[in-house]
């Protein structure tokens, strides 16, 4: 057997070793995205008991699921075909991953979340397999199943330079639109509406003081005690009356 590969050969290591990358990116952008995806769909303020349940489910359903189905993968692919699994948990997790970012709710994200980490650990076990049986002699098969699962850690490499240009120049390119959704600009200017759990409070929020006053900030409680005023120049001026303290710094 000649120690050259094949184009063919060349070709199926270079689509592996790409697959193998964008396994680990599909993995790795959650922690980039959760904050902003909840604040837009859940309109839950950061550190609230709501905000973390969430946070929590989106990483750990998921990641449970994926384990189960990566189980399952390896007999999926005893019975119904390397190849044909491959492909199809492949498109799993890619059309899951590209509907995730036309979620318009908590559930909607989660449950698409679930489809890619399932697409891609059955799309793991199932090009392992592949690629074992594609390359028999065992020398060339442990260095081809090595170098090609090395770029995993590209995976990572990738998160970090996507995120970086979308914080450069999202601010630059229109927002995104399909299917009868408009998905608002997060890089805009916040409006009222833009935090629902603010909406009616008067005192932590308001269209022409856009920060929350440190002065103001130790009558937090009051914002769910008076929930249903609106905002008005009566009751800002009413709420205005009660007394507040001057937080202490450390």
């Amino acid at each position: 057997m000649t120690n050259r590969l094949t184009p063919v050969q060349w070709l199926i290591c270079a689509i592996a070793a790409i697959g193998f990358a964008f396994d680990i990116y599909e993995i790795l952008m959650l922690p980039l995205v959760v904050r902003p995806a909840l604040l837009q769909l859940s309109g839950a303020a950061p550190g609230s008991p709501q905000f973390q349940m969430w946070v929590g489910r989106l990483f750990y359903i998921p990641a449970f699921a994926g384990g189960i189905f990566g189980l399952i993968g390896g007999y999926l692919t005893d019975r119904f075909g390397r190849r044909r699994v491959l492909t199809y948990s492949i498109l799993i997790y890619a059309l899951a991953a590209f509907a995730s970012g036309f979620s318009t709710s908590v559930e909607m994200l989660l449950i698409l979340r679930c489809f890619v980490f399932i697409g891609v650990c059955v799309e793991f076990v199932a090009a392992t397999a592949w690629l074992a049986e594609l390359f028999t002699e065992p020398a060339r098969r442990e260095k081809v199943l090595g170098y090609t699962q090395a770029f995993s850690s590209i995976g990572g490499v990738l998160v970090a330079t996507v995120n970086g240009l979308c914080v450069t120049y999202a601010h630059n390119l229109p927002a995104i639109g399909g299917f009868g959704l408009t998905i608002a600009d997060p890089h805009g200017r916040r409006t009222e509406n833009a935090y629902p759990h603010r909406r009616k409070c008067v005192t932590c929020y308001s269209p022409e003081r856009p920060s929350i006053d440190s002065r103001r900030r130790s009558a937090w409680p009051l914002c769910r005690a008076y929930s249903s005023i609106r905002c008005t120049s009566s009751s800002r001026t009413a709420m205005a009356s009660f007394p507040t303290r001057t937080l202490r710094s450390g």
